[in-house]
């Protein structure tokens, strides 16, 4: 999608490089593929949201967060994007997310079964 597209959805993205761009659009393809909202009805202002915060945190970068150089100190972040992801989306598209899979246990083991 294009600038105009975004301003369309009123969707305030940061700024207008093609690497935001992509992020947005990874943004709305990861709604579309995890949550039941559908593509051909307005946006809700959580969506919106959604997209905005996605962008931020896939624009940080993993790493060194912090720096000192008398105490020789370095702050790491060791934040993992999917999981912030997942949190966000729990946040505020709960509404509309589907179910995540589930791992059901076997009743007996492999070598038992007979």
């Amino acid at each position: 999608m294009n600038a105009e597209d975004w301003a369309r959805l009123e969707i305030p993205l940061p700024d207008d490089s093609p690497e935001t761009g992509l992020m947005a659009d990874a943004a709305l393809e990861w709604v579309w593929e995890h949550t039941t909202l559908s593509k051909e009805k307005e946006l809700p202002n959580a969506v919106k949201l959604f997209v905005l915060k996605y962008i931020d945190l896939m624009a940080s970068t993993a790493g060194v967060t912090s720096e000192s150089l008398g105490g020789m100190s370095q702050t790491m972040d060791s934040a993992n994007k999917g999981l912030l992801l997942r949190s966000y989306a729990k946040a505020l598209l709960s509404p509309w997310l589907k179910p995540e899979g589930r791992v059901i246990p076997a009743k007996r083991r492999w070598s038992d079964w007979r």
